[in-house]
């Protein structure tokens, strides 16, 4: 006979028994599924290989529950049905990454089957996780077998087919755990990656550890780490010492940026829709269904054109674009001593970005109301289109605090001390907002150093501060090597016009007008205090390129030794010309040529071209 408690006495074993689930206890276990999930995080980073290699499966799906968690947290009712609706709802605007996007449309699938239930039975259980199951494989416009979808498949497949045998939970429960492990096991025999590099797949061993966490809750009133997740075929190796080989060296990924957006429709979408319009953009694509609400998940080069589409569905609430190059770059990269992180004024070259783990931190590009992330959510060509068809002046923003904190602990796996170089603190906020991340960081010593300057002259500050990393300087070190260089750095900026100056504020209608109708062209610089100013001028495009390469020259003639390289916003052949003029009168077999952020581009507009020189000895 049951007892008020919803438990039954003890069976012959002295193990008490369960024989439904309300609001409450429903709240509670899953709360300790979450916590354990939480703690094996990093484990679920280091097997991360499918579907991209970029080391965050475990802290996405953390922190995919732990939104879920705020859910649970807010809802006390004893009813189970409200409890799982507030749980599912605050999973699907809080879901990170691919396993996190589809364990919250699993959420989900288990709510609605738990609708109008105030507690439920084994049976009931089990015809939820059926729908729930459904749900799961619907969020995926190209489901993959080997992956979170098996489990889950395997772990709904066998408490449908035991619902009856038991009424108690705990056996239920703990009998579904064990087939979800042995299918685990058999993931690397479904997905070759997998096998390839001895590995579980991270999503699926993340449901496992969810589960895990609630299977002894439910047993035992509390959670210990008991349990340990093996690779297939060695019996005694954790899942932790089977990280990426860092040998390996890191690929080219296919799609840069795992986007995703949330958004708010006037009427229930339709999933088949959303989905034919946004698998030409990419891959990995799931949608999550939510009541008015769709979360969407793309892997793409193209997030702007995901925000275009989500938006002609609905009002975009949030997004979130990471660059998977950067972090697989991080999870290949062996640990080093001194790790580097800068901002997306500096102006690197993309093919050193993508085979060097330096961190980037983006700015942000403003057109009137729309905010976009620098060189991820708009290129320097995406910018130009902007600046051609939009009525709105470009205006910059500096990275948030929580931005460098991000960018601080991804740099963090592979450094015990981070330096970051930043652009002038004198025209951007950025510079204290890292100085403020890194008072608050508690991951690494962090020193910061203001460039004084801008483009692809921070970016040479940058580079030299790699290889000093790379040749084992510290950090403390290195910051004090760039104080001293940054006084060697000078940029050299010719401008077609003074237009975008002028619509920025920093040059009167007068001057502008003047600079037209005489042909003058200005040069612009940086001061010792990281302040712009016009270095010289010249009347007309051909003697202006000419005075920029005659200051470059007497600047780098000054040493022995020195970096150089090119930057230019829509001005590739003045750019050609530069570093054609450099190679030819310095010497230089390799001069680098880059297109310059749409950040310097806010402030100097189209057809403007640099060269920065850094003077090492």
């Amino acid at each position: 006979m049951s007892r008020r408690d919803g438990t039954a006495p003890a069976d012959g074993r002295g193990r008490v028994q369960i024989r439904y689930l309300d609001g409450r206890r429903f709240r509670r276990a899953v709360l300790a599924g979450i916590e354990w999930l939480h703690q094996q995080r990093d484990h679920l980073n280091e097997i991360n290989v499918y579907p991209v290699p970029d080391a965050d499966t475990g802290t996405n799906m953390s922190l995919t529950m732990r939104s879920a968690a705020e859910g649970l947290k807010r809802q006390l009712d004893r009813a189970i049905d409200l409890t799982s609706r507030d749980m599912a709802d605050h999973a699907i605007l809080g879901s990170q990454g691919n396993s996190g996007a589809i364990l919250a449309q699993f959420l989900k699938g288990l709510s609605d089957g738990l609708k109008g239930k105030a507690r439920i039975t084994t049976v009931e259980f089990a015809q939820a996780a059926e729908r729930a199951k459904h749900a799961a494989y619907a969020a995926l416009a190209r489901p993959r077998e080997g992956t979170i979808l098996t489990v889950i498949k395997d772990w709904c497949d066998h408490i449908e087919s035991r619902r009856r045998e038991s009424e108690d939970f705990v056996e239920l429960l703990k009998g579904a755990l064990a087939k979800a492990r042995e299918s685990l096991k058999r993931t690397p025999d479904q997905l070759q990656v997998l096998k390839d590099h001895g590995v579980v797949d991270a999503g699926a061993a993340g449901f496992i550890n969810l589960l895990e966490g609630i299977t002894e809750y439910v047993e035992t009133g509390d959670i210990r780490a008991s349990a340990v997740l093996v690779v297939p075929g060695d019996g005694e190796t954790p899942v932790s010492h089977a990280r990426l080989p860092y040998g390996a060296g890191p690929q080219l990924l296919t799609y840069r940026y795992c986007t995703e957006c949330v958004v708010r429709t006037p009427v229930p979408a339709q999933r088949s829709l959303l989905e034919s319009e946004l698998q030409s953009l990419g891959d990995s694509l799931v949608v999550v269904m939510g009541d008015n609400v769709v979360k969407i998940h793309l892997h793409t080069n193209e997030p702007r054109r995901l925000y275009e589409v989500a938006g002609r569905f609905g009002a975009i609430l949030r997004r979130k674009c990471d660059d998977m190059q950067a972090q697989h770059v991080h999870a290949v990269s062996a640990p080093r001593g001194v790790a580097v992180v800068t901002d997306s004024a500096c102006d690197l070259p993309p093919d050193l970005l993508a085979r060097e783990p330096i961190t980037v931190v983006p700015l942000k590009v403003i057109f009137g109301d729309e905010v976009f992330l620098d060189r991820i959510e708009l290129s320097p060509s995406g910018f130009l289109d902007r600046c051609r068809t939009s009525s709105q002046h470009p205006k910059t923003s500096q990275p948030a605090v929580s931005d460098f904190l991000r960018g601080y602990e991804l740099a963090a796996r592979h450094g015990r001390e981070i330096v970051v170089v930043c652009l002038s603190g004198a025209v951007s906020g950025t510079f204290e907002a890292a100085r403020t991340a890194g008072a608050q960081f508690k991951g690494a010593a962090v020193h910061v150093v203001d460039s004084r300057s801008v483009s692809v002259a921070e970016g040479l500050l940058v580079r030299e501060a790699f290889d000093m990393a790379e040749a084992g300087e510290s950090g403390r070190a290195i910051a004090e090597k760039l104080e001293e260089l940054k006084t060697h750095v000078r940029l050299f900026i010719s401008l077609r016009s003074l237009d975008f100056a002028h619509r920025g504020g920093r040059v009167s209608a007068g001057k502008n007008l003047l600079a037209k109708v005489l042909g003058i062209k200005p040069v612009v610089s940086f001061n010792a205090e990281g302040r712009s100013f016009s270095a010289a001028a010249a009347f007309g495009n051909h003697r202006v390129e000419a005075k920029v390469v005659a200051l470059a020259r007497a600047e780098w003639t000054r040493y022995k030794r020195f970096r150089v390289a090119v930057a230019h916003m829509d001005a590739p052949e003045v750019a050609r010309h530069y570093a054609e003029r450099i190679k030819a009168l310095a010497g230089i077999a390799d001069v680098p040529v880059v297109e310059a952020t749409p950040v310097l581009g806010a402030h100097s507009g189209p057809g403007a071209a640099a060269i920065a020189v850094l003077g090492l000895a």
